[in-house]
This record gives C-alpha cells, structure tokens and sequence, in this order.
C-alpha cells in the first residue's frame, strides 16, 4: 500500500503550522498592515477556511495568555516545541488587558461569520481593523487617555448609535463599522475611549478627541453622508 506521508495529510485535514498565525500577531503588534495581508493570503491560499483561521488565531491568543502555565510535552498542547518559544516569545510583548480587548473583538466577529458572504475578504477586513485597533490601543498608553480601564469591547447590531461605553470599561462598536474606512472606525474608537475619561459631550471632551484624532469632524462628516447607506447594510 502506497503510504501518506506527513504534509499530505496535513493538507487533506486542513492542518496548517500554528506558526504562521503567530507570525501574523506579531505583524499587527508591530502595525505592519501589508506583511499581516500577506501573510493571511498564504495562509487561505493554503487551503484554511476563514472561520478555522478565526478559531486558530483565538487559540493562540489563550496560548499567548497563559503560556507561563503551559508544560510543553506533546500531549496536552497542540504545540511543537519552535511553535511554543514563539508563543512565549510573543507573549512579552502584549500585556493581558490588551491581549483580552484583542481576544474579544476577535470573538465578534467570528459570531458574524456565518452570515457574510465573502468571508475571506472579511477577514482580511477584520485584520486591518484589528491593526487600527491595536494602533488606538498603543497611543491610549502614552498620550492623555492613558491608565483608562477598557477592559472589553464588543460588537454591537444598533441602528441608533456607531458606538457606546460605560462605567465598567465595555466599549460596544457597532459592526457595520467593518464597511466604513479606517479613519472613521479610529475615529469612534477614540470617541468611546474619551468617553471613559469625560463622560459627556462638553468643550474639555472634544479637547480630548481633537487631541487624538485631530481631523474627528471630517469623520463626523462622513458618517453623516454614508449613514443611511451602513445602516441599509443586513443580513438578517
């Protein structure tokens, strides 16, 4: 009998090398949007359905998270030995709380998965939001909405509002977000995110926004103009 060897199993069971993921996370840590397409595009021209993709980056962020409790030795963990140093490795350079932000948003949208028609283009979508998210994230650590409790953020289906906070540190966003461009998703990012540091609309709020995104009000403009057009957007 003519035998099957290792990579062509692989292939026939949609196995790829969790390296490629974990080489991907470390191109959005590092903001480098045209490395992380790069390298999602070699991963689907592998053959990787985009919600197996999402299910494989989610558990590389547990990975990630709780690698110090890890005993790497072949049995339990899904992790060669090249696989786990990168994990460690990657794991010194996101702190929990973001890597938490980053774990729920990704969880999100693999709820709204389903129900997208082109889901590689999705993703690919999801990734440079997830970069722009990253790059908000950074900037709240050493610019004036620095020490701000964002513990979750979540998508949301309003057709009231793009987005929200509260008290408790939960930012919701609303996902047809997806479809607008990156400006205006930064921009209401950094809205919500003010908002844990002002809890109003008063002149010391905008002061704060302009602060961070300084041309906030052509966003504004935009949403204005495309509003009607993002809220038709449904798939129910």
């Amino acid at each position: 009998k003519e035998e099957i060897d290792l990579n062509t199993t692989q292939k026939i069971f949609g196995y790829f090398e969790k390296s490629a993921i974990i080489d991907l996370i470390e191109c959005i840590l590092e903001g480098e949007e045209e490395k992380t397409i790069k390298l999602y595009k070699k991963i689907y021209n592998s053959g990787v359905e985009p919600k197996v993709f999402l299910n494989e980056f989610l558990e590389i962020l547990y990975f990630t998270k709780n690698i110090n409790f890890i005993k790497q030795d072949g049995t339990i963990f899904d992790l060669n030995d090249i696989e786990f140093e990168k994990i460690k490795s990657l794991s010194k350079k996101i702190i929990n709380k973001d890597l938490l932000i980053l774990w729920q948003f990704t969880l999100n949208n693999l709820d709204k998965i389903d129900i997208i028609k082109n889901q590689h283009q999705f993703i690919e979508m999801f990734l440079v939001r997830l970069l722009h998210l990253k790059k908000v994230l950074k900037g709240a650590k050493n610019r004036e909405i620095k020490d701000l409790n964002i513990n979750k953020i979540k998508l949301s289906n309003s057709f009231n509002y793009w987005g929200s906070c509260n008290t408790k540190g939960i930012i919701h966003l609303n996902w047809r977000l997806i479809f607008a461009p990156t400006s205006v998703l930064k921009y209401i990012i950094v809205h919500e995110v003010c908002h844990l540091k002002e809890f109003n609309h008063t002149e010391k709020f905008w002061e704060l926004v302009k602060k961070i995104c300084p041309n906030y009000k052509d966003q504004i403009k935009w949403l204005k103009k495309n509003d009607s057009y993002l809220y038709r957007i449904r798939f129910d």
